[in-house]
């Protein structure tokens, strides 16, 4: 298996994890219409706290973006390319995942003659018009799919971080410092004021996450050589108090854990390559496939009488998924990393690649 040192591989495994946390997360709350037994009971309790990793996305992501935007000498006039190519790496599959979960709605809604509704609400162009902003939280109406709030608070750190780049990558402490104490000052004096005067919930904002987006940018700037080992103790022990105050003490430790496997691990196998490529694929769609495939195992297949039913629901219902995500990964997240990786920085064309793209999703093999 051929390597390339510039890649991290850790990011590799720990997208893996965390989108497959998510999806048993999801798949594992799946209420069948007979009592669980031990066996299921035991199963559902394994995903309890599978919602952790989207936490795991987020320092992920406050890590990858500077290191990129790093290494590809980004400077803030590039700031119109940088979010082009946000743009054009990470929406192609959200569209795509849209448009699948709108195709099984319309499906259901003409097999059962009703009118098409997803999650228990109606269909309306607002609501589906609204994702193409991530703007649903802001006008109380439901995300088609779940999992795609994360998304929001990527796109919001996206606009942020590559204005305050130029400060987080800076040599002199004193901007480095300046520029994650704003991160702080942001998220403890935002997650107050929201809490008074916004309808929409604190969560749709990055500002109750971003202690853990500041652990992930500590951890660039001390993998880049820009912070010591005392300025980087005292950065991430400031974030992990933060990050106690705003998102408690679970999501804490997840963040610490994951900062501390970005900087440790260094193995690598067939099996994290795998699915650290298709982690954003099979975050987008393990909802809509996973529940529809339980929906329809259970109901009309194979059943849902005893926990071995269903547990074989489940395993189909996981491998559906699977599948799903790899082709989506394969007719568009591949393309679009593709497209993403032609746009270039600066006047003279300055190279733009870099070995990864984002805490949801990496770069294509041939920009490592």
């Amino acid at each position: 298996m051929p390597d390339d040192p510039r890649r991290i591989h850790s990011l590799d495994f720990l997208r893996g994890v965390a989108s497959l946390a998510v999806c048993w997360f999801h798949l594992t709350r799946y209420q069948f219409q007979t009592p669980d037994g031990p066996a299921y009971e035991a199963v559902r309790a394994a995903g309890a706290h599978g919602w952790l990793g989207v936490e795991v996305f987020f320092v992920i992501s406050g890590f990858v973006i500077p290191y990129s935007l790093g290494r590809a000498g980004y400077r803030l006039r590039d700031y119109p390319a940088f979010v082009l190519k946000r743009v054009v790496r990470l929406d192609p599959p959200y569209l795509a995942a849209l448009a699948l979960i709108l195709a099984l709605a319309f499906a259901e809604a003409a097999r059962a003659g009703q009118p098409a509704a997803v999650e228990g609400e109606p269909l309306g162009w607002a609501r589906v018009l609204l994702h193409l902003g991530y703007l649903n939280m802001f006008f109380g109406h439901e995300w088609l799919n779940p999992a795609f709030w994360t998304l929001a608070i990527e796109l919001q750190f996206y606009a942020l971080v590559g204005l305050a780049f130029p400060l987080l990558g800076s040599r002199r402490r004193g901007a480095r410092l300046a520029a994650l104490a704003l991160f702080a000052a942001l998220g403890c004096l935002s997650e107050v004021g929201l809490r008074r005067s916004s309808g929409a919930p604190t969560s749709s904002f990055i500002f109750h996450f971003v202690f853990l987006f500041v652990m992930g940018a500590a951890t660039f700037q001390r993998r880049a050589g820009l912070a010591g080992r005392f300025e980087h103790a005292a950065t991430m022990a400031g974030a992990a108090a933060g990050a106690l105050l705003t998102v408690g003490p679970l999501p804490t430790l997840a963040g610490l854990a994951t900062a501390a496997a970005i900087r440790l691990y260094r193995r690598r196998s067939a099996v994290t390559d795998f699915f650290g490529n298709i982690s954003y694929s099979l975050y987008l769609t393990h909802w809509p496939v996973g529940h529809v495939a339980l929906s329809v195992l259970s109901a009309k297949v194979v059943g849902d009488a005893t926990d071995a039913r269903k547990l074989l629901v489940l395993s189909l219902s996981l491998g559906l998924s699977f599948a799903a995500a790899y082709a989506l990964f394969l007719l568009v997240e591949r393309p679009a990393q593709r497209w993403s990786s032609r746009i270039r920085y600066g006047r003279a064309g300055r190279d733009a690649r870099a070995a990864e793209t984002s805490g949801l999703a990496p770069a294509a093999p041939a920009e490592t």
